[in-house]
């Protein structure tokens, strides 16, 4: 989720609420009523706007969560492959000073 998607989304749910704000101050003398319809669809929109958000949130971190579990197996299995070549490369190391004092 980009930061210009939720900007996008924001300037969407203003815009429908300015719609909102502007029908309602037409509609004349029955305009309190309208106004406290107004306001508690200004909650339920940034509601929905709020609980929207979080969503795409979790779902983010839950992705990340899962490479970063990735993640740290691929270095606990590359950690293990070097200890395995370390100890490899210790008995290279060690085979033909045995082999060369055989020869001598």
């Amino acid at each position: 989720m980009s930061i210009q998607k939720v900007i996008k989304d924001v300037k969407e749910k203003r815009e429908e609420i300015s719609l909102l704000e502007t029908q309602i101050q037409s509609s004349g003398p029955s305009a309190t009523v309208f106004n406290e319809i107004l306001r508690l669809k200004k909650y339920l929109i940034l509601l929905d706007f709020i609980i929207d958000s979080d969503r795409k949130i979790l779902s983010f971190i839950k992705r990340e969560q899962m490479e970063n579990i990735k993640e740290i197996h691929r270095q606990n299995e590359v950690t293990l492959l070097e200890e395995r070549m370390d100890t490899l490369d210790g008995s290279v190391a060690k085979f033909p000073q045995r082999g060369q004092k055989d020869f001598i």
